[in-house]
């Protein structure tokens, strides 16, 4: 079992009825820049947009992520 972070930011959909929020992430790109890091094979998926807030997450939080992927692996 392998555990695979996705990051979303702010995505323009019909979810809370932001699909013409100017301040969200168009959807388009948001998938496409998501698809390209899980094809890379990283354990967390995020677009560029989204690394500022990723940043500013807790002590060690993705120390714990990589820990528990690599205790999984065959």
């Amino acid at each position: 079992m392998r555990v695979v972070e996705i990051a979303p930011p702010w995505v323009q959909t019909d979810l809370l009825d932001s699909k013409n929020e100017p301040r969200a992430m168009p959807l388009a790109p948001y998938i496409e820049q998501t698809i390209r890091e899980l094809s890379a094979g990283n354990v967390e998926a995020l677009v560029e947009v989204a690394r500022p807030m990723r940043d500013t997450v807790g002590p060690d939080e993705a120390a714990f992520v990589t820990q528990f992927n690599d205790r999984f692996e065959a």
